[in-house]
Parts: structure tokens; sequence; C-alpha cells
């Protein structure tokens, strides 16, 4: 989402993302199969908790976005190298492109 919301909304002057509920109402949301849907909504359910708990989680967060990310990927049914294209085109601040560095 991130990947699509830097080319469909618009820039502020500081470089900020001006929400659009125009735009947000465009946003795709593919259907997908039920076992898909509570695989979402169980790692967004331990992600939230997880990001609630501090910095005490912050590997099991780190992991549950990954995850998560994988799971979005398959519910959009995307290539290998609709994948590479995703990766090499990342806007700037991309949450799961800096996933390696806070790992460290």
């Amino acid at each position: 989402m991130w990947w699509i919301i830097n080319r469909v909304f618009q820039r502020m002057k500081d470089e900020g993302l001006s929400v659009d509920v125009q735009f947000l109402k465009c946003l795709p949301v593919p259907t997908v199969s039920e076992r898909l849907r509570e695989s979402i909504e169980d790692i967004t359910r331990e992600f939230i908790a997880a990001a609630t708990a501090g910095v005490t989680k912050r590997d099991e967060i780190l992991l549950l976005e990954t995850e998560l990310n994988e799971l979005v990927e398959e519910a959009f049914s995307l290539t290998d190298e609709e994948k590479r294209v995703l990766v090499n085109s990342l806007p700037l601040r991309d949450p799961i492109a800096s996933i390696p560095d806070r790992a460290k």
C-alpha cells in the first residue's frame, strides 16, 4: 500500500502525503479466501499487541511485519517479477525496506 499511496496521494511541501478521501476510496482491496483473510487478521492482531508492548517486542514486530507483507503480496497475487519491480521502486521511508536496518 505504501508503494501505491506514494504514487496516488498528493505531496505536501514538506514531502508529507495528503490523505484525500477520494483517493483513499480508490485504493485496491483484493478479494481473498477466508483462510488468507483470517491469517491477515491474526497477524495484524499479533502485530498490534506487540507494537503496543513497546521496545521489548522489537524482534517479534519485525518478524510479524515481514509475515504480514508476504500475506499481502499473496492477496494481490504478485508474481516474482512484480515483487522485484516493487522492491526496486520503493518510495523513501518504506517500512518494509527498512526492516533489515531496524533488525541490526
